[in-house]
């Protein structure tokens, strides 16, 4: 008795996996999150301080019993002193920021994990997306794990700052082949009329949930990575041993035999038959038509439409995307308990864009631009408010989720874009040097 019956869905399904966990790699890009945690309150003995803004423990012992009052001073008795220090001293997750004391080295104090790796990232985005286009999608994803997963071990395994920095910026270049490769890829072996469920189930919020749960059962960064790794392999062994190459970058590279085997694999794991689409046949005299030359940024910037379009795509991610990755990266102290902030913006981010992908399809008055509009306008009045709150010295958890739950929508409404300005050729092209320029 077969589990699922034979259909080109059941391929679908392998490819709605894959990228899910390919986004579980993806969203290293927030792990600096739990990476920079601090508690806001510690314990010296049975001194007990708030955390100064500095991050810095060392910063107290400069600190006098008027600038850094003791939290416990109150606590008379053994017994009332034992629980102040207990409840003081309690740290939702064990943070490389609390192991290296990177946050007291000035040194290194502008040289966070963050920075590390989305330099990482920037190398990654300049290369790997021209090396797919060469290599081909499935070897360049391949390659990207390859980088990235001994990276992010290797990371969590020495005790040294500089290596580890220097293996967080590795680590980004795995995750950028995972997310500039990662779509071309998976989207172009599903279904064409399924890439609107890989655009909407298998999404960035899952994965933030997934990356949380791992921390929470972890409860340090060094296991934390070492988890994380190894569920990726997971993705690595099916892109090895399952995935055929993309039948759609052969055939444009003019490598119709090697087309057809993808095909064929995609069949056999589908468990239907095979329908063969032989190569297009040549007029006697006729020179077979030459593989499709790849694009390069100067080439689409010597079409002027396409040029200011270009510009226009440009200034749109930059803003979007970098006060998005300010938001996720700062973010992390906005509610009193740690695991539940990261749970709620990974949680309310993945129902919206659901229910939006749904609405998307059966309301046909929202369009992309109305929703990029309506979380512009959103994300502004919201940040307001925070600001607001801020200023009055008080925290709101839900405005602030929602303000970020804007800011996620309107990255997602950004990529589009890409497809209406952007002719299918130059795609790759233009998305890559949007890419490096958002890192």
């Amino acid at each position: 008795m077969q589990l699922l019956k034979p259909g080109f869905y059941r391929f679908d399904i392998l490819i709605l996996f894959c990228y899910q966990m390919c986004h579980f790699f993806s969203i290293q890009q927030i792990f600096p999150v739990f990476l920079k945690y601090t508690p806001k309150t510690a314990c010296d003995g049975d001194y007990c301080f708030a955390m100064p803004k500095s991050n810095c423990m060392a910063d107290i012992k400069a600190c006098n019993k008027t600038a850094c009052p003791d939290l416990c001073a109150s606590a008379t008795t053994p017994a009332a002193k034992k629980e102040c220090v207990e409840k003081n001293s309690f740290a939702y997750y064990k943070s490389a920021a609390m192991e290296y004391h990177y946050f007291c080295d000035h040194s290194w104090w502008n040289y966070g994990p963050a920075f590390a790796q989305y330099s990482g990232v920037l190398l990654g985005n300049i290369v790997l997306g021209h090396v797919a286009d060469k290599w081909g999608r499935k070897k360049t994803f391949i390659f990207s794990l390859l980088v990235g997963i001994p990276a992010l071990c290797l990371s969590a395994t020495f005790d040294s700052l500089p290596v580890f920095f220097a293996f967080r910026a590795l680590t980004g270049v795995g995750i950028a082949g995972t997310m500039i490769v990662g779509w071309a890829f998976f989207s172009e072996l599903v279904s064409p009329h399924q890439r609107f469920k890989l655009r909407v189930f298998s999404n960035w919020a899952n994965a933030r949930i997934m990356l949380t749960l791992v921390c929470l059962f972890t409860g340090e960064w060094r296991l934390s990575s070492y988890v994380s790794a190894a569920i990726t392999c997971i993705t690595l062994a099916i892109a090895i041993f399952v995935l055929p190459e993309s039948h759609i970058w052969l055939k444009k590279k003019g490598r119709f035999a090697e087309a057809e085997a993808s095909r064929r694999r995609i069949a056999a794991i589908s468990g239907v038959e095979f329908v063969p689409q032989p190569a297009p046949e040549l007029k006697e005299g006729e020179l077979p038509p030459e593989p499709e030359k790849g694009v390069t940024i100067l080439n689409v910037f010597q079409d002027p439409t396409l040029r200011r379009n270009l510009l226009v795509l440009w200034v749109m991610w930059f803003v979007i995307g970098m006060t998005a990755y300010l938001t996720d990266l700062s973010g992390g102290d906005m509610t009193k308990n740690f695991w539940i902030g990261q749970f709620l913006s990974g949680i309310l981010l993945s129902a919206v864009r659901i229910i939006l992908g749904f609405a998307d399809g059966s309301l046909p008055w929202m369009g992309r631009r109305f929703v990029l509009l309506g979380a512009q306008s959103l994300a502004v009045f919201f940040f307001l408010c925070v600001i607001g709150f801020l200023f009055l010295g008080q925290k709101v958890i839900i405005i602030s989720k929602i303000s970020i739950i804007s800011l996620e929508l309107r990255v997602n409404g950004t990529i589009l874009p890409c497809i209406w300005v952007l002719s299918c050729s130059r795609r790759l092209s233009g998305s890559r040097a949007t890419c490096v320029l958002l890192n």
